[in-house]
């Protein structure tokens, strides 16, 4: 299932490449951009090919060389050049933004990837996502917005956007949280579930909903997933660099006319970006962080109510074996 989600994903994706108008990207970027789905695509039919026709596995079994960790090194390498190969195809103006089928493959090659490899991490018992993110009702929700604020913060970097503030403000928040669920700071006496973590949430949601009323409205920088930039291959480009774009435009009367017009008379332009997508994402999962908060709240007050008891019976239980040894004393 994850390699063969891997195949379809990154075969998406490279074919979408390889017919983007080459007018508009430059062929680099265009070359660059296939290189990412081939690699993947290729390797992950060799392992379905290998794994179906049951042949050469007296010279090689991908599965279990070294007890399987040749796989698990694979699947490592795949998430690190989907991360990459996500933020090469998916950066502000990227090649990304002319397809959506080349924006959501992208995605959808890393999310296959990580699949795969968290599968693989299951079976071999080791550390999986389940155990990072299952340690409370609201770490799941930190690390989404963690990873979602990382991307606010990739985009705001490229867009030279003050929205770069807060996408800081988000990951140290969520890095705080996420370690003090993980049991960074129980020597300092920090505990999730209790007020402070509940106020944080609430600020959260407050910078969000001033951070989407301002990225995301009519002219912001996350107003749309695809932006408002002309696309080069309906401009022209003269000897001299001079940019002009042809206007279709229909008169009072009716006649629709052509008008040139020079590019730098034509209002800024937003490149397409993550953006819209990655602060949706941080605003909801403050909310929610504030909704699971309270779930949490009444799992710990259940496991300190279980402790106590059980330390109650215990100091019972020493009570009764005091109480037997002086009875025989006295004997």
């Amino acid at each position: 299932m994850g390699y063969l989600s891997i195949i379809i994903c990154s075969g998406i994706n490279f074919i979408c490449i390889s017919i983007v108008n080459p007018h508009y990207e430059d062929q680099i970027q265009s070359v660059v951009g296939v290189v990412f789905g081939v690699l993947t695509f290729l390797i992950a039919c060799l392992v379905l090919l290998q794994d179906r026709s049951q042949r050469l596995l007296d010279y090689f079994h991908y599965m279990k060389a070294r007890n399987g960790y040749v796989e698990g090194g694979v699947l490592m390498f795949m998430v690190v050049w989907w991360i990459i190969g996500v933020q090469f195809i998916t950066k502000p103006g990227g090649i990304a933004y002319q397809a959506s089928n080349i924006y959501y493959s992208s995605w959808g090659s890393l999310v296959s990837c990580l699949y795969t490899l968290n599968l693989w991490s299951a079976e071999k018992d080791l550390l999986s996502i389940a155990e990072l993110t299952s340690v409370s009702c609201t770490l799941k929700s930190w690390w989404i917005h963690f990873i979602s604020a990382c991307v606010v913060f990739a985009c705001s970097i490229n867009l030279q956007s003050y929205a770069i503030i807060w996408g800081l403000v988000s990951i140290a928040l969520s890095i705080f949280w996420i370690a003090v669920h993980l049991n960074f700071f129980k020597v300092w006496g920090v505990q999730e579930s209790g007020w402070f973590e509940l106020f944080s949430s609430f600020f959260l949601i407050f910078i969000w909903i001033v951070g989407l009323g301002i990225f995301t409205a009519d002219g912001g920088i996350a107003a749309k997933m695809e932006g408002d930039e002309c696309k080069s291959d309906l401009s022209v480009t003269d000897t001299e660099g001079n940019c002009t774009l042809m206007l279709f435009i229909e008169d009072s009367e009716g006649v629709i006319r052509n008008y040139e017009v020079e590019c730098s008379q034509l209002p800024g332009t937003i490149p397409g970006s993550n953006l819209y997508y990655s602060c949706w994402s941080c605003m909801l999962s403050s909310i929610a962080i504030a909704f699971k908060w309270k779930a949490s709240q009444a799992l710990r007050f259940a496991q300190a109510q279980a402790e106590r008891q059980q330390r109650s019976e215990q100091n019972s239980g020493d009570g009764y074996i005091g109480e037997d040894e002086e009875d025989n004393t006295s004997r």
